[in-house]
């Protein structure tokens, strides 16, 4: 089961949930180019963040090509608990009071 080992590999990495909703976003994008525009950011940019995260995963995510990425297994995985994780955070930012209210 691949679980188990990423999930060492992702505390080590301090992987930000920032980064992660930039990876999810471009697993779900037709292209780079379409995930960075709702991101308002240039695909470079886009390209460069993606990068760096395979880098800090140790991990190589996509084979990029002219039209688009293509996932890789592993790419896959971080994908389905990336997406999980990002639910969560939504699900308990919502779920905590607001200041002043108990």
């Amino acid at each position: 089961m691949l679980a188990r080992p990423m999930l060492p590999i992702m505390d080590k990495a301090g992987l930000e949930l920032a980064l992660l909703s930039k990876f999810v976003l471009a697993c779900q994008a037709p292209r780079l180019a379409d995930a960075a525009r709702q991101l308002g950011q240039s695909a470079a940019a886009l390209s460069m963040a993606l990068h760096g995260l395979e880098e800090k995963l140790g991990l190589k995510l996509f084979v990029r090509r002219a039209n688009g990425l293509d996932l890789l297994p592993p790419a896959f995985w971080l994908f389905r608990v990336g997406t999980h994780l990002l639910y969560l955070e939504e699900l308990t930012r919502r779920a905590r009071p607001a200041p002043g209210m108990r």
